[in-house]
């Protein structure tokens, strides 16, 4: 049967099982300012992506102009990225899971993260995160507040870990102003040269999106039309929903005493937040799943990296299999996708109560 699948994907390109360059133009048209003499990104060149992120899709353009070599280029530095994440969970379960360090390889080699760290750019702000939570297990609440900042520049959802990351720290106000500070000046600062409007343009574009095939929020109108007529109640239900497991998991930080010094439960809750935002979220971009990655292979437990692990098989299975090969509106699209929200759901639930992180470290 495995064979058969990998002959049908080896023989349709248009599977884009292994490769798709389908942002790629959007990159490129996103970074048309590049080289060019007075033209500035969000004034003259619309951004949907926070600042950070639209400077490292400029980095293959400094390269090439051609789509090939920016391509190139790109999928190279994705590969970095994806390395550089491999050797930060190495270094941070040489310590904190003592005989459970094959147990992480497994959730950085799921096929979405491999596929989706090479071909899209969410392995950048996972690395920067992911710093910022092992810096601050270590002591290090300067530079894990400043990294955590940086990370919000990149993409909007370490905010959902925020809650957590802040009853960790010792020193709560000065890791809030520094986190706060950094996030801010990375994400208002091309207000200086672009304009205020064109820069918030860019987060009311997010802000407005509505639901795209594969959300959460697309099948459950699907599935119960009616809810159409309770559009706005919906939509402020799954707002609190995206909210509530980083500010669950920050309580019960705080209620069981969990330091930063306990990894694997902070990753484990982490997992929750995290999980738990892009699983609520009105829209849902599968390169997201790339995301959890790093906490899971450092929670240790076999349970939620189970969990994981499934989950990762259905979304690689709905996109890009399903949705190249059958299409986004199918009922195998329909289908895959809600499996994959059950067991997500089950997973988050698994990390909340921190079930088979090891007992050791606790």
């Amino acid at each position: 049967m495995l064979e058969v699948l990998l002959c049908v994907l080896l023989e349709r390109p248009d599977s884009r099982a292994f490769k798709d360059e389908a942002d790629i133009d959007i990159y490129m048209k996103r970074t048309a300012w590049v080289g060019r003499s007075g033209v500035r990104p969000y004034r003259d060149v619309f951004q949907e992506y926070p600042p950070l992120g639209a400077y490292y899709l400029a980095i293959p353009r400094v390269f090439s102009d051609e789509r090939e070599g920016y391509a190139a280029v790109f999928y190279g530095l994705g590969g970095l990225l994806l390395l550089s994440m491999v050797w930060l969970v190495k270094r941070a379960a040489r310590s904190a899971l003592p005989g459970r360090r094959a147990l992480s390889v497994l959730a950085l080699a799921a096929p979405c993260v491999l596929f989706y760290g090479v071909n899209r750019y969410d392995a950048l702000p996972a690395v920067l995160l992911l710093g910022a939570l092992v810096a601050l297990t270590r002591g290090r609440e300067g530079l894990s507040a400043a990294l955590f900042g940086l990370a919000i520049g990149v993409k909007w959802y370490p905010i959902a870990v925020g809650p957590l990351m802040l009853v960790l720290a010792r020193r709560r106000i000065r890791w809030l102003a520094i986190a706060g500070g950094v996030a801010a000046l990375t994400c208002l600062h091309p207000m200086l040269y672009a304009g205020v409007d064109p820069v918030l343009e860019s987060y009311r574009f997010h802000l407005g999106r509505g639901a795209n095939p594969g959300s959460l929020y697309d099948i459950l109108l699907l599935s119960f039309p009616g809810l159409i007529r309770q559009d706005e109640m919906v939509k402020r239900l799954l707002l609190a929903l995206q909210v509530a497991p980083g500010l669950i998991a920050a309580g019960i930080a705080v209620r069981r005493r969990i330091g930063p010094e306990r990894l694997p439960e902070v990753c484990a809750l982490a997992f929750a937040a995290v999980a738990g935002f892009t699983l609520f979220g009105r829209f849902h971009s599968p390169q997201w799943h790339v995301w959890l990655a790093p906490f899971v292979a450092l929670c240790g437990s076999l349970p939620i990296t189970a969990y994981f692990l499934v989950a990762d098989l259905l979304l690689y299975a709905s996109v890009p299999l399903i949705w190249n090969l059958i299409g986004p509106r199918s009922v195998a699209m329909l289908t895959v996708s809600t499996l994959y929200y059950v067991v997500l759901g089950h997973a988050i639930v698994f990390a909340l109560l921190r079930r088979g992180v090891p007992r050791v470290l606790r």
